[in-house]
């Protein structure tokens, strides 16, 4: 049915200013909420369900946080519908909130003048300080109340850095030859807009600065050349250029010509692309698309560019119903690749990994004494090790009715199906039934799950 709406403009504003607050009261139960799950599956408090006691005592948030059991977050995350990685970063905002920063915690759980994502970017700002900087910050916090509660939130986090550096002044060398330890490029699969994808890296200064010194070189090279797009446009198309060093050393030279200086790359080197395209979109009898693993969804005219003047090699699948099960223990050759067509992406609650980056993992646990054919399609999962060790340690719990559909349990009984579709809450009755072990309870688990 449909929500009636307010009159007037005025009624308007006032019923957003009535749902901001509500919003704000919600997510500062969520805090409490989860600050008291941490104490629940705290190192030394027992928690109430011996169910709760699992895995080693851990420190989520900064010094003078109490630990807690490093799996609690996992069954939090499947109640948030979250990751694990975001539950655990939840709780650990809640612990340096509510014990490092009790003014900023009080002035967004019970006075809700401060958004909550607002105050839990502070604690993450601050956690590496000690608790008496930390006690500093959240007395000039204190002392500042009106700055902390009206600052627009960027000049409240340019406050709180300041703070931080002003402190660690003579820690920064160290902080420098620390982050030129975690230097990288990635090639992200989250693309911003159809046909693009997104390149991140965070490289030393002075290696930023040549980089960017030789893409503005390239970039007039092609300018030059006769390419008349925009500059960001002939910076991306330099940064591809040197993929292929010969044809960036042309450019330089200025040795390009106008063909040569649009999108091509010269001489293509190797690489292997998953798609999956029926053959009559292809074709172009049907309308429909490709699907580009690690990249989406693209279009035919978008299938054939990419494949446009290149040597493509199309290496035939087997079905994966093809696949007869294995003694040995691992997922190898043409097993592993039907695993990976049936189940595409981490096979784990909320998890976005995509399942070639992950290890294939029985469901049911492999035993060496066990009975033959365990290594087969019905018994396997694409993992990330975090995810692993989840499962190994019994957090959470899984089995796999049909070859491609996981059904998750946590110890205090709510159960997620995973599958092509992504991550979808079960009944209780129908994930008990699915656990049971009993083979007629399974199958009509499984029925009524589909």
């Amino acid at each position: 049915m449909e929500q009636e709406m307010p009159d007037s403009a005025g009624e308007t504003l006032t019923a957003i200013e009535g749902a901001l607050r509500i919003k704000r009261e919600a997510e500062a139960e969520l805090l409490r909420l989860a600050g008291h799950w941490a104490d629940l599956h705290g190192a030394v408090r027992p928690a109430y369900d011996e169910r709760d006691r699992i895995g080693v005592p851990v420190r989520l948030g900064g010094e003078g946080t109490p630990e807690v059991l490093e799996f609690a977050s996992a069954e939090l995350a499947i109640s948030l519908e979250v990751h694990p990685l975001a539950a655990r970063s939840l709780m650990a905002d809640v612990l340096d909130l509510r014990h490092r920063l009790p003014h900023l915690w009080s002035l967004t759980v019970d006075e809700l003048r401060v958004p909550d994502w607002v105050a839990r970017r502070v604690a993450r700002l601050s956690r590496d300080l000690p608790e008496d900087v930390v006690a500093h910050l959240d007395a000039r916090i204190a002392g500042e109340t009106p700055d902390a509660a009206t600052l627009p939130p960027s000049r409240l986090f340019t406050l709180v850095e300041a703070m931080v550096l002003a402190h660690r002044d003579a820690e920064r060398d160290a902080e420098r030859e620390a982050a030129l330890a975690d230097r990288f490029v990635s090639v992200s699969s989250h693309r911003a807009r159809p046909g693009t994808t997104g390149v991140y890296g965070c490289v030393d200064d002075a290696g930023g600065q040549e980089i960017d010194h030789t893409l503005d070189r390239l970039a007039a090279a092609l300018r030059a050349a006769g390419d008349t797009d925009p500059v960001d446009v002939r910076r991306a198309k330099a940064l591809v250029a040197l993929a292929e060093p010969a044809r960036a050393l042309r450019l330089l030279a200025g040795e390009a010509t106008e063909a040569a200086s649009a999108d091509d790359t010269g001489s293509p080197s190797a690489a292997v692309l998953h798609l999956h395209v029926t053959d009559r979109a292809l074709f172009g009898l049907d309308r429909g698309v490709a699907r580009w693993e690690g990249v989406g969804p693209i279009t035919r005219r978008h299938l054939v560019d990419l494949l446009r003047h290149r040597r493509v090699t199309v290496r035939p699948v087997h079905l994966p119903a093809d696949e007869r099960p294995r003694d040995s223990y691992e997922y190898v050759g043409d097993l592993r690749e039907a695993v990976l067509l049936t189940v595409p992406r981490d096979c784990y609650p909320y998890a976005v990994g995509e399942a070639r980056r992950s290890d294939v993992d029985h469901t049911i646990p492999y035993d060496e004494t066990g009975p033959p054919g365990q290594t087969r399609l019905g018994n396997a999962g694409p993992l990330t090790r975090h995810h692993h060790r989840i499962k190994t340690a019994g957090a959470i719990r899984v089995r796999q009715p049909t070859p491609g559909t996981f059904v998750w349990a946590t110890p205090h009984h709510r159960y997620r199906v995973t599958d092509r579709t992504g991550t979808r809450p079960v009944p209780r009755r129908i994930g008990e039934a699915i656990h049971s072990g009993h083979p007629m309870e399974v199958r009509l688990g499984t029925i009524l799950l589909t």
